[in-house]
């Protein structure tokens, strides 16, 4: 929550998103501001993962992510990284972290995304 404001991500390089996808996403930063607000900041991945797994299972959101092994491993490996670049890359895949700017970590697009919802709350 910045100066009053939620951020509520939607990438203009995508096609239009429907009325539904817009709500659904407004809903999931208001979550996501509400459990800042209880639980501070997420500063590790580990901690981003657990929030954004609150905020999707409360909109009961659930991904069928067939690649989990792989973004299992890249979580494993990094769930203590603070690093920015590292977490966005993570929860947006390659094809974000490459228009960010960011190094890719071989992760299909929302790969981490994905699997906070497949997580348990």
């Amino acid at each position: 929550l910045r100066r009053g404001w939620i951020d509520c991500p939607l990438w203009s390089s995508e096609t239009a998103a429907s009325l539904d996808k817009v709500e659904t996403t407004m809903r999931q930063a208001v979550r996501r501001a509400w459990y800042v607000e209880q639980h501070g900041k997420a500063k590790m991945l580990d901690d981003m993962v657990r929030q954004e797994t609150w905020a999707r299972h409360q909109d009961g959101v659930v991904a069928n992510e067939d690649r989990l092994p792989v973004v299992l491993e890249i979580f494993e490996k990094h769930r203590h990284s603070t690093d920015h670049a590292l977490q966005m890359a993570f929860f947006l895949g390659d094809r974000y972290a490459i228009e960010l700017g960011y190094t890719p970590l071989g992760l299909q697009e929302r790969a981490g995304l994905n699997f906070a919802s497949q997580r348990t709350a």
